[in-house]
C-alpha cells in the first residue's frame, strides 16, 4: 500500500542535487533493526481481513489522564503475534485497514488484558494512505514510518531494488527539523545522552527529517556483498536514508522483518555462509563518504 506517488520517500535523489560530505567515520556503530529475531526492536504491522472487528487502540502517556484517547479501528484478533520481540525496545506496531485506506501507529504497544486490544503510551490518529506519507507516524520527527520500512522479501529479492527510501534513530541527532519532520524528541535541546548518560542529545550534525546518502559513485557491485547488504545500500544510495529519532546505535535501520529472512545470506550476525547482513552493512557505512543531501521538495 504505497502513498501519493509525489511523496518524497519514492524519488530519487538528484545528480546535481546540493549534498555536503559528512565528517570521515561519523558512524561506528549500525544496527539492523528487525521485529521478529534479531534485536527484535524493528516495527510490527498488522494487515486487518475481513473477519477482523472494530476495537478501541487505547492511547495515554503513563498516568496522565489528559493524555488519554480511543481511536476504534479494524484490527485482526490475532494482532498481538506482531508485536516486536523484545519488550525493552520500542515496540512500535503500524495498524493497516485496506478497506478504509487507512493506519495508525503506535509505540510501547502491549495488550490490554481484558479486552485483548492495543494499548500504546503513544497512538497517532488514523491517517490515509491517499497522502504524502509526512504525518501519522509515533516515532520523534511525526512522518509516516510505512513508506520507509524495509518489507519482507524487499531485501532479498534478486529481480529488483528496494523501491523507495530507507531510515530510523541516529545517536548524534541535531535539535532542527526539516521536511518531512514536523517534531522532534521531547528536551532534545537540553537532555543528556540517555544512553550514555554523558554528554548531550544536541551534539549532532544531522536534523530530523534530513536526509542521508550514501556516496552516489561507490560502485556497490564491486565490494562482494551479500544480496540483501547490496539492496540495503542500494537503496540508501539511491533514495537516501531519513532521520526519523534518537537512538542508541549511532546509525539504526528500521524494519519490519523477521530475521530468519537473512539466514541463507549469513544471518543478521554472521554464521557459516557469510560475515553478516549487518556487519556487512555496517562495514560500509563507517567507511564510505556519506552526504547530508537537500530535503527533497518540490520548488
Amino acid at each position: 500500500m504505497r502513498f501519493s506517488p509525489d511523496s518524497v520517500f519514492y524519488h530519487a535523489i538528484p545528480a546535481e542535487w546540493p549534498r555536503v560530505a559528512l565528517p570521515s567515520g561519523y558512524f561506528h556503530t549500525i544496527q539492523l533493526n528487525t521485529a521478529h529475531g534479531g534485536d527484535g526492536i524493528g516495527f510490527g504491522v498488522v494487515v486487518s481481513d475481513e473477519e477482523s472487528s472494530t476495537r478501541l487502540v487505547r492511547s495515554q502517556w503513563y498516568n496522565v489522564q489528559s493524555t488519554l484517547e480511543e481511536i476504534p479501528f479494524r484490527i485482526p484478533s490475532g494482532w498481538s503475534k506482531e508485536l516486536p520481540t523484545t519488550p525493552a525496545g520500542d515496540r512500535h506496531v503500524i495498524f493497516i485497514d485496506p478497506r478504509s485506506m487507512s493506519f495508525v501507529s503506535t509505540y510501547k504497544t502491549s495488550v490490554d488484558s481484558s479486552t485483548g486490544a492495543p494499548n500504546a503510551l503513544y497512538a497517532a490518529t488514523p491517517t490515509q494512505f491517499d497522502s504524502m506519507g509526512d504525518s501519522g507516524g509515533s516515532i520523534a520527527a511525526n512522518f509516516s514510518e510505512l513508506p520507509l520500512l524495509i518489507q519482507p522479501g524487499e531485501s532479498t529479492n534478486r529481480d529488483k531494488p528496494i523501491p523507495h527510501a530507507i531510515g530510523g534513530p541516529v545517536r548524534r541527532v541535531w535539535a532542527a527539523r526539516v521536511y518531512p519532520a514536523s517534531a522532534w524528541d521531547a528536551g532534545v535541546t537540553t537532555a543528556t545522552d540517555t544512553c550514555s548518560g554523558k554528554g548531550m542529545m544536541n551534539s549532532g550534525l544531522v536534523p530530523y527529517g534530513g536526509v542521508i546518502q550514501l556516496d552516489p559513485h561507490l560502485d556497490l557491485a564491486r565490494l562482494n556483498l551479500s544480496l540483501p547488504a547490496y539492496r540495503i545500500l542500494q537503496a540508501m544510495q539511491t533514495y537516501g536514508y531519513y532521520v526519523m529519532d534518537y537512538g542508541c546505535s549511532d546509525l539504526d535501520i528500521y524494519t519490519a522483518l523477521d530475521a530468519s529472512e537473512f539466514e541463507p545470506y549469513g544471518g543478521l550476525w554472521g554464521s557459516s555462509s557469510g560475515i553478516g547482513v549487518q556487519n556487512e552493512v555496517g562495514r560500509v557505512l563507517s567507511t564510505a563518504n556519506l552526504y547530508v543531501v537537500a530535503p527533497l521538495v518540490k520548488k
